[in-house]
This record gives C-alpha cells, sequence and structure tokens, in this order.
C-alpha cells in the first residue's frame, strides 16, 4: 500500500484536513487560497507533487521556508523568550500531509503499543 501509485484525491484530501487558516509560507498564500481555487490549481498542485514523489524533482521554491521568532511572554530578554516557527509552501505542506496520511495507515503494524 505504501508503494501504490497516487492518486489524485489523496493530495485534494491532505489540503483539504489542513486548518484554513495557518500562517502562510514565503509565497504568502495559506491553505485557505488552495482550498478556494482548488479547481483552478489543483491539477498544477497535483502534477508538482507527483513529479517530485515519482522523478525527485522539486522546484527550489517550493522547499523556501522562513523561521520566525514568535515572543513567548509580553517583553522577550533573551532567546529563551522566543520560540522558533518555520514557515513552509503550502505546496510542501500538500506533500508531507499526503505522506503522513498513508504512512498513518500503517504505522499500528510497525510500532507496538509497548
Amino acid at each position: 500500500m505504501l508503494t501504490a501509485p497516487f492518486g489524485d484525491d489523496e493530495f485534494r484530501d491532505a489540503i483539504f484536513q489542513m486548518h484554513s487558516d495557518k500562517a502562510p509560507g514565503p509565497d504568502g498564500l495559506n491553505p485557505t487560497f488552495y482550498k478556494r481555487f482548488w479547481l483552478l490549481c489543483g491539477r498544477e498542485v497535483i502534477d508538482t507533487c507527483k513529479k517530485w514523489l515519482y522523478e525527485g524533482i522539486l522546484p527550489t521554491s517550493l522547499g523556501d521556508t522562513n523561521i520566525v521568532l514568535i515572543p513567548k511572554c509580553d517583553h522577550p530578554k533573551s532567546m529563551k523568550d522566543l520560540r522558533p516557527i518555520s514557515l513552509c509552501n503550502v505546496v510542501y505542506k500538500i506533500l508531507a500531509k499526503t505522506l503522513a496520511n498513508r504512512l498513518q495507515k500503517v504505522l499500528d503494524k510497525c510500532i507496538s503499543d509497548e
């Protein structure tokens, strides 16, 4: 099952499982954009994801990530008062979510409860 060809629905399911208001990546787009315009851009997203999965080719800009420091308190005084978060492109997240969804189906068979 893990090595079966990826279906278009797997990528669509991945984006629609994401929280719509997550922070945008370097391209400025968040999951809401992709959900709203899936009929226009879905085919290109699917083709890009499949190209990476089958050929190992991912446009370099999709791997771009912004690191942002979010304060843990009102007046941070040192680095320990800040929490780093990574803002990845949504297409990259769709790819990761699709892979995670597949793995989730067999994870209980690979890892025991103990």
